[in-house]
C-alpha cells in the first residue's frame, strides 16, 4: 500500500471539512441586501500547514521546541558532552491522541537528556507573522482538521510520510516518528561545532594570557630580559655569558674554580 503523502492528507482532509472542501466566493442571490455580511470562505489547508510549517522551523532554529495541541510535542534534548552541549531532535505524541487513535509514538530521544522549553502553538503568531490572509481561527480549525486526518490514516494502520521543510512524520502499523531533515539538522550541528570551536579558541587564549602574566622581566645592562619565574630564559643566559666576570663576582654570581 502506498503511503499517505502530505498533498493526499490534505485531500481526504479538505472532504472532511462542513461542506466538502474550501468555500469559493458567490455572487449574493437578489433578495440579499446590499452590504449584507457574506459568509467568509475558508482558506485551502495548504495555506494553514505552510504558515504552520514555517512557524515550528523558526522556532527550531532559535533551538525551542513547539506543542502542537492535542497531537505532539516536537523540539530539541540537549546531551551534555565533554566538547560542549549537543542539540538532538525529540518528538513525543501526547497521550490523549494516542488513545483518541490507538496509536502509539516511537522511542526517540536519550534518557540522559534534557529536554529544550517548548512553547505552545500561538495561532495569533501564526496568523500575523507567517501568513497574509489568515485569521487565528483558520490556523485553529486548520491544525484541527490535519491532526484529525492524520490519527484517522495512522489508527487504521495505512502508512504515513508526510514531508515538512524541518522533517517528515512517519507513520508505519500504528507507529508515528518523526525523522528531523538532514540539511535541517546539519545547519544547526554546524552552529553547535562553530560554537565549541569559539569556546575552545577563547580558552586557548585565556591559557596564554595567563601565561604571560606570570612572567618577571629583569634588567642586565640597561636590557630587559624575559625571565620565567622558578628559572631562566635563553635569552637571560646568553646576556649574562657576555658580562664581564668582576661584574658578575660583584652581583654575588658563583666563581668557577679552575
Amino acid at each position: 500500500m502506498a503511503a499517505c503523502t502530505l498533498e493526499r492528507l490534505l485531500e481526504e482532509a479538505e472532504r472532511r471539512r462542513p461542506g466538502g472542501g474550501p468555500r469559493r466566493h458567490v455572487a449574493p442571490l437578489p433578495e440579499q441586501r446590499v452590504g449584507q455580511q457574506q459568509p467568509r470562505a475558508q482558506p485551502p489547508l495548504s495555506e494553514v500547514i505552510a504558515a504552520i510549517d514555517r512557524y515550528v522551523a523558526d522556532a527550531l532554529e532559535r533551538k525551542r521546541g513547539v506543542v502542537l495541541p492535542s497531537f505532539c510535542r516536537i523540539g530539541w534534548q540537549v546531551v551534555r558532552l565533554r566538547s560542549g552541549p549537543s542539540f538532538r531532535p525529540y518528538f513525543q505524541l501526547l497521550e490523549p491522541f494516542c488513545r483518541s487513535y490507538n496509536v502509539r509514538g516511537a522511542k526517540q530521544g536519550s534518557l540522559d537528556g534534557e529536554v529544550c522549553p517548548m512553547e505552545e502553538l500561538n495561532v495569533s503568531k501564526v496568523a500575523i507573522r507567517f501568513s497574509s490572509k489568515l485569521t487565528k481561527d483558520h490556523v485553529f480549525s486548520g491544525l484541527r482538521a490535519v491532526v484529525q486526518q492524520i490519527g484517522e490514516v495512522a489508527g487504521q494502520g495505512r502508512p504515513l510520510n508526510v514531508q515538512l521543510s524541518f522533517g517528515k512524520l512517519v507513520a508505519q502499523e500504528r507507529e508515528l516518528r518523526f525523522e528531523m531533515a538532514p540539511e535541517f539538522l546539519a545547519q544547526i550541528s554546524g552552529a553547535d561545532k562553530q560554537q565549541a570551536e569559539t569556546r575552545l579558541a577563547e580558552g586557548l587564549v585565556d591559557a596564554k594570557a595567563s601565561a604571560v602574566s606570570g612572567e618577571r622581566r629583569v634588567t642586565i645592562d640597561g636590557a630587559e630580559c624575559g625571565s620565567q619565574i622558578g628559572g631562566r630564559s635563553p635569552r637571560d643566559r646568553q646576556a649574562r655569558r657576555g658580562t664581564p666576570m668582576f661584574q658578575r663576582v660583584a652581583e654575588g654570581a658563583e666563581v668557577p674554580q679552575y
